[in-house]
């Protein structure tokens, strides 16, 4: 990997300073979009939890209440 030194821990490569993005007309691309994937499994969360906690509300785990809160979780994702 050139000069910069790498710490390996296990399967594990961590480069110190290696930034990925260090300029150039494709530097933006570089970058991870952990606000916006945390922002996601949370919105996925709490929509599975509400469709499946909201059918439980109106009949249990009868196959027709399941059915349309999987209905309703496939209109809301």
């Amino acid at each position: 990997m050139g000069s910069r030194r790498e710490i390996r821990i296990g399967p594990l490569v961590f480069v110190p300073g290696w930034s990925g993005a260090e300029g150039g007309k494709w530097a933006h691309r570089y970058g991870e979009p952990r606000g916006l994937a945390l922002i996601w499994v949370v919105y996925v969360l709490v929509a599975a939890a509400l469709t499946l906690l909201s059918g439980d509300g109106i009949g249990g785990t009868r196959p027709d209440v399941l059915a349309f809160s999987m209905r309703s979780l496939g209109v809301v994702l």
